[in-house]
C-alpha cells in the first residue's frame, strides 16, 4: 500500500511538474506572442508614420503639380500674347509701310510733275530770253 501510496504521490508530483512545465511553456509562449504583438504594432506604426509621411509628400507633389500647370498656362498665355502682340506689329508695320510706300509714290509723282513743271518753265524762260535777245539783235541793227 505505500507502494501505491507512493506511486499515487509520485504522478501527482509528476503531474504537477507536467503542469508546472506546461505552464512555464504557456507563458513561454504568451511572451513570444506578446513580443510579436508588440513587432506588429510597431511595424503598424512605422507603416502608419511612412504611410503619413508618403500623404504628405503626395499633396506635396500635387500641389507642386498643380502650380507647375498653372505655370505652365501663364506662360502659354503669354507666349500665345506675345505672339497676337507680334502679329498685330506685324500687320502694324505692314500698313506703316504701305503708307509710307504711297506718300512715297505721291512724293515721287510730285517730284516729277515739279521736275516737269520747271523743265517747262526754263523751257519758256529759255524762249523768252532768245526772243529777248532777237529783239535787241533787232533793235541794235535799227
Amino acid at each position: 500500500m505505500k507502494e501505491v501510496i507512493q506511486r499515487e504521490r509520485d504522478w501527482i508530483y509528476n503531474s504537477k511538474l507536467d503542469l508546472v512545465d506546461k505552464h512555464a511553456k504557456l507563458q513561454e509562449r504568451e511572451i513570444r506572442l506578446n513580443i510579436r504583438e508588440a513587432s506588429v504594432k510597431n511595424q503598424e506604426i512605422i507603416f502608419k508614420s511612412k504611410e503619413t509621411k508618403l500623404f504628405k509628400e503626395q499633396k506635396e507633389f500635387d500641389k507642386f503639380v498643380i502650380d507647375f500647370k498653372e505655370k505652365e498656362e501663364k506662360l502659354n498665355n503669354e507666349h500665345f500674347d506675345l505672339r497676337l502682340q507680334l502679329k498685330s506689329k506685324d500687320a502694324w508695320v505692314k500698313v506703316e509701310k504701305d503708307k509710307l510706300s504711297e506718300q512715297q509714290r505721291e512724293l515721287d509723282n510730285r517730284k516729277t510733275s515739279f521736275e516737269e513743271y520747271l523743265a517747262r518753265e526754263k523751257h519758256e524762260q529759255d524762249y523768252k530770253d532768245y526772243i529777248l535777245s532777237k529783239r535787241e539783235g533787232a533793235v541794235k541793227e535799227l
